[in-house]
């Protein structure tokens, strides 16, 4: 016997519906459909090249240095010009100011409302969980607004404002690093990690860094009061305890795109040039790292509400043309 679960989500940046057919405890069949169409490709059409660095960062109000960071590099290839190293670094600075953001939000800010279920209630660690992370009362939730609003600041110490900053250029950046710029960045972050060390995890970042295994993080768990209280303590404990740990396991093959331009390979014709966090993927059937190749990645809309075209595409190459049609065996507005 089969059934259906939808699920439609709004704590992402552009609405997405999941959609499961289940027969037991297995997953049989999945769609994933992106229900909101932005349209930024169409609304580029035409402006001037630059016009980009102002618009792609309002795709997303929660990670627009990224979005801008693409932007910028895709002219960067496309005009095949020279990078300040300079320049780069301080992209580099500002997107890991935003992903560090962006881990405590989707950690404690979007996920853990799913904890407070009603069918949770009766749970011996419901009352502490809610302690911890309710929705705008939470104590943890509401330390999370507070001081990941801090270390964004250091994207406005370098690009003026945030979010949808326009600092990046291409060959650079508007205003260059200075030790101002670097030591207040500096104080901003130092603060951060004092923070999180004591409010989330209840230990030193090179405690949490010595972890390397489940066993390491039953010992860490045990050992300290601190360590079992903490919200990261408090946050492992509940998954264990309602089984999701067990759930959702893939076939454990990893993918990774790259990220953080190395600024001196950053470079004209940008073929040869590396990431500070590598691009590959990671194969579980051999336990091996092979090299990605971005080229080799196609796009398709045969499910998707554009206008076909035979096959797919590379990104560079693929069509954007909203074409939607209900009912047909299209069904969502991602490729």
């Amino acid at each position: 016997m089969s059934r259906t679960i939808q699920v439609g989500l709004n704590r992402v940046e552009g609405d997405l519906e999941i959609k499961l057919e289940v027969a037991g405890n297995r997953i049989v069949d999945a769609w994933t459909s992106g229900t909101m169409y932005r349209g930024f490709e169409q609304i580029l059409i035409g402006r001037s090249a630059l016009d980009g660095l102002v618009i792609t960062p309002r795709i997303c109000g929660i990670c627009g240095t990224a979005h801008q960071y693409a932007a910028v590099t895709a002219l960067e290839t496309a005009f095949n010009c020279a990078v300040a190293p300079n320049g780069t670094r301080v992209r580099n600075i500002c997107l890991l100011a935003e992903e560090v953001q962006s881990d405590p939000k989707h950690v404690f800010l979007l996920f853990t409302p799913d904890l407070f279920n009603p069918k949770y209630r009766d749970e011996p660690w419901f009352a502490e969980a809610l302690a911890y992370f309710e929705p705008l009362k939470g104590w943890v939730y509401k330390e999370v607004v507070k001081m990941t609003k801090t270390i964004l600041e250091i994207v406005a110490i370098f690009g003026g404002q945030w979010p949808h900053s326009s600092y990046m250029l291409p060959g650079g950046v508007v205003t260059p690093p200075n030790p101002r710029k670097i030591l207040e960045s500096m104080a901003i972050l130092d603060n951060y990690q004092r923070w999180y060390e004591k409010t989330i995890l209840g230990c030193s970042s090179e405690r949490w860094l010595a972890i390397k295994t489940l066993a390491d993080l039953d010992v860490w768990l045990a050992e300290r009061k601190e360590h079992h209280d903490s919200p990261a303590g408090l946050y492992i404990r509940v998954l264990r305890a309602i089984g999701l740990t067990e759930l959702g396991r893939g076939k454990g093959n990893l993918l990774s795109f790259g990220v953080y331009n190395d600024p001196v390979t950053w470079q004209p014709p940008f073929t040869q040039h590396r990431h500070l966090r590598p691009s590959g993927f990671y194969s579980s059937a051999t336990g091996k790292i092979a090299a990605f190749d971005h080229q080799a990645v196609t796009e398709h809309v045969k499910h998707s509400w554009y206008l076909d075209y035979e096959g797919g595409r590379h990104p560079w190459e693929g069509q954007t043309i909203p074409d939607y049609q209900v009912p047909s065996e299209k069904y969502s507005w991602a490729k």
